[in-house]
């Protein structure tokens, strides 16, 4: 039996542990990634990307270990090919781990650009990708333990979605199914095939044992579709594509237009026989280096990320709007919240979510378009407005204005109920009965703050009918103060107004 506590449910402004979420970004079959932020002293703000468990899997012990054995192959690479991994937290029953917030596009975002402007990827661009890719993976596959030994890290998706672009560097992301000698989730189950089949080592797809040559296979075939347009074993459907990939014929030879030291190291890198393949990431880095330059192709950082500003640069101007639109919004829930701890009762997270229906509406309409980053491993942005928000003319009244209204009511009754008439009359008054009434709950005084005196109470209620007034006395009006504190200080009346 599951021992976890049920999730919390995530909204933009709740705090998962010293991470305040700012808006979602993409979900995909097991996660879902939001853009954080992290505040320190002396105005300290950097920005995240928080990956949590989808809530329809976070009970789901499989999928846990998973996400678990993520954070703790993730978090050990240090490479800068490599999307760093910066905590692993668990608040209220919401698995999550921190990343290093990418502003940038994947692989995938980039050829698909490509090819709708009716050009493919330069293959210098393409050259020092997959250089950049097989780096990575390098240092992945040479991950050891404290005894030294080899953890036997394989990544297994290595695909165009998995491959983030940021000023020029590709990142390897997500390494969700690694195949590691010390996994705690169960191995991978006889007749189960985990990874993306385009992408896919013969072996892979056959349920064999892998090793890391299957990540060699991926580089080769990702570069083979930059350089030509097309998996190397594309048919109709994917089960075409196993079949085509399964079998003995290699794959279709690329055209006159790539130079042979490339389409060489291509080749070599998709032999069917893994022993003819390039034995490392690193044997394969060096060939692609050295025939970049060999063929004149050599491209920078500074390259790709001025190819990638031009072709995206719709994308990349959204992004920067959706997360500056994000901010303002947090900005503005200081000043109605405050600051808002971890959303740990239904009445924070109900405000939280109110003024998530005011503020991120324009952020809602934006970020399906131009899912960011993290992000493009999970394809599919999930963030919608709310059900039948008006998206046009001024705001109708919302949950968020209704609480206010609220609050401001109780408040004014409190005070009045404080400065009703209190005590007895003036030595020589003589008192003026009053029905009796029943007695009235007061709310609890919390504040510190001095409160102002009431010079005058609401005029006496009239007296009852039978009650005997002396000829010539004035109403008893007492000026009434609000009693003094414990230590001395007068308090004024504080009201729960349901944040």
């Amino acid at each position: 039996m599951n021992s976890n506590p049920p999730p919390a449910s995530l909204v933009p402004g709740y705090r998962l542990d010293r991470y305040e979420l700012l808006c979602p970004i993409a979900a995909g079959g097991m996660a879902s990634v939001w853009v954080a932020r992290v505040q320190g002293k002396h105005g300290f703000e950097k920005l995240v990307a928080i990956k949590t468990i989808l809530s329809s899997l976070a009970a789901d012990e499989k999928f846990r270990e998973m996400f678990l054995d993520e954070a703790r192959i993730a978090s050990a690479i240090d490479h800068p090919n490599v999307a760093r991994i910066l905590d692993l937290g668990d608040e209220r029953g919401v698995l999550f781990l921190a990343m290093e917030w990418i502003d940038g596009d994947s692989l995938t975002v980039l050829h698909r650009a490509a090819v709708k402007r009716g050009e493919r990827v330069p293959m210098a661009i393409a050259l020092r990708i997959a250089a950049d890719v097989a780096a990575g993976l390098q240092a992945a596959h040479e991950l050891a333990d404290r005894s030294g030994a080899l953890r036997g890290v394989v990544h297994r998706d290595v695909s165009p979605h998995n491959v983030l672009l940021a000023k020029g560097m590709a990142k390897v992301i997500d390494f969700g199914i690694a195949k590691a000698r010390d996994r705690a989730a169960a191995p991978t189950a006889t007749g189960e095939i985990k990874g993306k089949v385009h992408y896919m080592a013969p072996e892979q797809a056959l349920g064999a044992e892998i090793d890391r040559r299957v990540d060699v296979w991926a580089i080769g075939a990702i570069l083979y579709e930059l350089v030509a347009g097309r998996a190397p074993f594309e048919g109709p459907s994917q089960i075409a594509s196993l079949t085509l990939l399964c079998g003995e014929a290699a794959a279709p030879p690329l055209g006159a237009d790539v130079p042979r030291p490339v389409a060489e190291l291509i080749a070599h890198a998709l032999k069917k026989d893994r022993n003819k393949r390039f034995a490392t990431c690193l044997e394969l880095q060096r060939a692609i280096e050295h025939a970049a330059v060999e063929c004149g192709l050599v491209a920078t950082a500074g390259d790709v990320d001025a190819y990638a500003t031009e072709l995206l640069a719709a994308r990349v101007e959204k992004r920067r709007q959706t997360v500056e639109l994000a901010l303002k919004a947090a900005a503005e829930r200081e000043k109605l919240l405050g600051s808002v701890p971890q959303a740990d009762s239904s009445g924070s997270l109900q405000g939280l979510r109110a003024l998530s229906e005011i503020h991120l509406s324009p952020i809602a309409q934006m970020t399906p378009a131009h899912g960011s980053a993290q992000q493009e491993s999970a394809e599919h942005p999930t963030w919608r407005p709310p059900e039948g928000h008006d998206r046009g003319g001024p705001q109708r009244p919302t949950r968020a204005g209704w609480i206010l209204v609220f609050a401001t009511v109780t408040l004014a009754a409190t005070i009045l109920w404080i400065a009703r008439p209190h005590g007895p009359p003036p030595q020589g008054a003589s008192p003026i009965a009053t029905p009796s009434a029943a007695p009235i709950a007061a709310p609890a005084i919390a504040s510190a703050a001095p409160s102002p005196a009431v010079s005058e109470a609401p005029s006496a209620p009239a007296a009852p009918s039978g009650t005997a007034v002396p000829s010539g006395l004035a109403p008893f009006r007492p000026a009434v103060t609000a009693p003094p504190s414990a230590s001395g200080k007068k308090k004024r009346p504080h009201v729960d107004d349901g944040f």
